[in-house]
């Protein structure tokens, strides 16, 4: 995504945010899902953040496909075994 969105909406992580991504790779944590420790990982790695409006860049149409995605991956999650 890096690539296809202005310099402008990537901000660095504030102390704040750091505080929080610190918190959330705790392992006494019960709110990260296993699944999303890797992204924490990368955002962390990076040391950036984009907010989520800053995705509209990528036109509406991005943000509805990726709910729809969301949507059907957790789907098949839930029926398929």
């Amino acid at each position: 995504l890096k690539d296809d969105m202005p310099a402008i909406v990537f901000q660095k992580l504030t102390d704040l945010d750091n505080k929080r991504i610190t918190s959330l790779l705790d392992p006494e944590n019960a709110f990260l899902a296993e699944e999303d420790e890797d992204e924490v990982r990368k955002m962390e790695e990076a040391g950036y953040k984009v907010e989520l409006e800053a995705l509209y860049w990528l036109g509406p149409d991005y943000m509805g496909n990726w709910v729809v995605e969301m949507l059907k991956d957790a789907h098949e999650r839930m029926f398929v075994k």
